[in-house]
């Protein structure tokens, strides 16, 4: 009578639908997915604001391995009813200048490849800004009428959308750009046409401000009216087609 014998070990620890198979390689694990304890671009990561913590505290921090100052500024607090990741979220709404700044650093200039994605649930039906960053003041911001999602690079609005933002609902945004190529998410979904950035693609180092623009004029100078939650800025292409957005929190590494 023969024996049976056990697979080998990384055998039997694979599941169906872990991996896929490679006749050159054998098995190549299934791709990142959120949700997930590890994230496949963490090296590339330079800003991550979970925005946890105390109810009405002014302390955002940044959990990215090179952590950035983020400054509360004109009553920008957490908050944690009704949260939309987490136990809380930073609350940008209520009037006045409230915002995050982060303070400039070498980490934040822009060679290459990057995604700058949020989370934001507005609470107001005027315009906004949602993210500036960069030297160049990049910036996606949303404008009531027409209802639209837009990005601007300092200098013209490069992609407009047409999408509406739908007030007290939480949306994922992001902006992506692969090569020369920039587009614009709402919800995982491509908005807008992509916008070949064919001049300089260099953008050199600032800091951020979440919830506002650094000057008056265009866009505007109109802050946030609402809630954000999981900033997070990656010196790499995460999204170039349409995604399912994060359910939970983004990764710690």
């Amino acid at each position: 009578m023969k024996l049976w014998t056990p697979p080998p070990l990384r055998q039997r620890l694979l599941r169906p639908g872990a991996g896929t198979r490679n006749s050159q390689r054998g098995w190549v694990m299934a791709p990142y997915r959120y949700g997930a304890t590890t994230d496949p671009f963490w090296t590339d990561v330079v800003l991550l604001l979970h925005c946890d913590g105390t109810d009405g505290s002014s302390t955002f921090v940044d959990s990215s391995s090179t952590p950035k100052t983020v400054t509360a500024q004109a009553g920008a607090v957490l908050a944690t009813a009704s949260p939309m990741r987490g136990s809380a979220y930073g609350v940008l709404s209520g009037g006045g200048a409230r915002r995050l700044d982060v303070s400039s650093h070498t980490d934040l200039a822009f060679p290459g490849d990057f995604t700058v994605e949020m989370l934001l649930r507005r609470t107001v039906d005027a315009g906004f800004n949602a993210i500036t960053f960069s030297a160049a003041n990049w910036n996606i911001y949303w404008v009531g009428s027409p209802s639209s999602l837009n990005f601007w690079d300092g200098a013209a609005n490069r992609i407009v959308s047409g999408s509406s933002v739908s007030a007290d609902v939480s949306h994922h945004i992001a902006l992506c750009r692969s090569g020369t190529s920039v587009r614009l998410f709402l919800d995982g979904v491509q908005v807008g046409s992509t916008y070949t950035n064919s001049g300089p693609t260099s953008l050199g180092a600032g800091g951020v401000r979440v919830g506002g623009y650094p000057s008056s004029g265009t866009p505007s100078a109109t802050y946030l009216g609402g809630d954000v939650d999981e900033i997070r800025i990656t010196r790499a292409a995460r999204y170039t087609a349409n995604f399912t957005p994060p359910t939970g929190m983004h990764p710690d590494g």
